[in-house]
């Protein structure tokens, strides 16, 4: 578990945890409470890998806007997880050919299949998705839509999205400096502006 829960104060009550328990731990007791919904409730960065033993499947989700990489490989019945596409590649079983394919459509700037890496037998799990997999049976799915798409989207008025960028900007700073010393880039963009 690769993660920066926003939310962990708040699920920590809701959950009866221990104050001090751990983001691992947090996530493990939401799993235990929602089962793969827990995605629904949880905020922040991350990259989670669980295993529930009981229903014998394997979860893993990526952050909606993937500030961590994911990957899987099936070999054998069963899928493999991590973080980094050459400790899969590592692993006996799994296919290490170059995906041909994949290589010449970034040379030519597509992307048609968020799943593909550079090699055949690595996929990766795209931002906002989560694979489940029992057994040989694999599926990754998308969990976070930025919009909905069961109505029309409900736009703030432009006088009231003033009055809460302060707060949404000041939330999301505190939460930065929060974790320690920080560091800024002034691009000149949006970002900077706003700084």
């Amino acid at each position: 578990c690769s993660s920066d829960l926003y939310n962990a104060a708040a699920l920590v009550r809701e959950l009866s945890l221990p104050p001090t328990s751990s983001p691992a731990a947090v996530i493990a007791s939401a799993y235990a409470q929602w089962g793969a919904g827990f995605v629904h409730r949880i905020r922040g960065v991350y990259s989670i890998v669980l295993h529930d033993a009981a229903e014998s499947q394997t979860v893993a989700v990526r952050d909606p806007l993937g500030a961590f990489p994911l990957f899987y490989a099936e070999v054998a019945g069963r899928v493999l997880v991590s973080s980094a596409i050459e400790a899969l590649r590592a692993q006996p079983g799994v296919n290490r050919a170059v995906n041909r394919a994949a290589l010449a459509d970034h040379l030519c700037h597509r992307w048609p299949d968020q799943q593909e890496t550079f090699f055949s037998g690595v996929h990766r799990i795209p931002p906002g998705y989560m694979l489940m997999a029992k057994g040989a049976d694999i599926r990754v799915t998308r969990y976070w839509e930025p919009t909905p798409l069961d109505r029309s989207i409900e736009w703030i008025p432009e006088s009231d999205v003033q009055a809460l960028f302060g707060t949404a900007f000041e939330r999301a700073v505190g939460r930065t400096l929060d974790k320690g010393p920080s560091g800024i880039y002034l691009s000149g963009g949006l970002d900077s502006i706003s700084v």
